[in-house]
This record gives C-alpha cells, structure tokens and sequence, in this order.
C-alpha cells in the first residue's frame, strides 16, 4: 500500500508517494526517514558497535535516574514515563521508582553478556568496561555540579 503525500518545502509544494513501512518510519522518527529514504544514507559498516551512542543512552538513563529519585524525595515530581530504557538489547526499569543503582546493577548485568568482541571495543573506545567509565562519569558529574547546579534543583518532569 502506498499513499500520496503533498509535502511543502518553503514556496514549493511537491507530491511524495510513501509505502505504509515509510510512514510509519516516518512517524517513529521523521530524521531517520530523511536520511534513509529521502537521503539514501547508510551505514558505512553495518557491523560496527555504535559504542559512543549506546554509551549516551546509558548515560541518559542514570541521569533520569537520578533525576526520578532526587525529585521523589524532594516531593517536587510532577511526572516521570513509565519505563526508563538504554539500548535496545537491555530491559527496561519501571521509571516511577527508578534510583541510580537499579541501571548500575542492569549496566553490570548487560556488559556480562556482550561478546567479547563487543566488551573488547567498548573499552578501547572509552578506556573502561561500560559500568566502570558510568560509575566514573557519574562520580565526576556530581562533583562538578553539586555546588554549583544539582543541589538547588527539583525536579518536576523526567
């Protein structure tokens, strides 16, 4: 199935014909429609471990984490999702009660099941196995911004 649709770009308008899959890539994500469909963009090694990426989505997760906590304490929390996920290949953690060491602990248990091809990158890249450069970065984060940010902020929304 196919279907037409009228797009415009500045004064212009054009039609653009789209299967029912690139709509609903396109709803998932409109950037990654462009540059796989519209761009024709590919990935230059398919088998490459997007280490740096999957390390951001970790980070992000500990960061909510954090964020979930310190505002369940402070009563300020207004609104968390109802899970809080990394990469693809790991579970998800109910958001409403998510702490910091609960994504520790799921960090620790996702790194033992990599292959060793896969722990072998990660640490060339970053220096330290995934749970030991997380546990670093969130031990130098807060010594960072204690004083000066974390400490004078209530959460409301993750």
């Amino acid at each position: 199935m196919t279907a037409s649709v009228e797009v415009s770009a500045g004064n212009a308008a054009q039609q653009v014909w789209a299967s029912y899959s690139q709509l609903a890539s396109h709803r998932k994500c409109p950037q990654a429609w462009m540059y796989g469909y519209e761009r024709r963009l590919e990935k230059v090694d398919p088998e490459d471990i997007a280490v740096e990426r999957d390390f951001g989505s970790w980070w992000h997760m500990l960061l909510a984490a954090d964020s979930i906590d310190r505002g369940t304490k402070l009563g300020s929390l207004k609104w968390v999702p109802e899970e809080l996920g990394s990469v693809d290949t790991a579970p998800r953690i109910k958001a409403k009660t998510a702490k910091p060491g609960e994504v520790f602990a799921l960090a620790r248990d996702w790194w033992r099941g990599q292959t060793p091809l896969t722990q072998e990158t990660w640490t060339a890249r970053l220096g330290e196995s995934l749970p030991e450069r997380l546990d670093a970065l969130y031990l130098r984060w807060y010594e960072q911004w204690w004083d000066s940010a974390i400490r004078y902020v209530s959460p409301l929304a993750v």
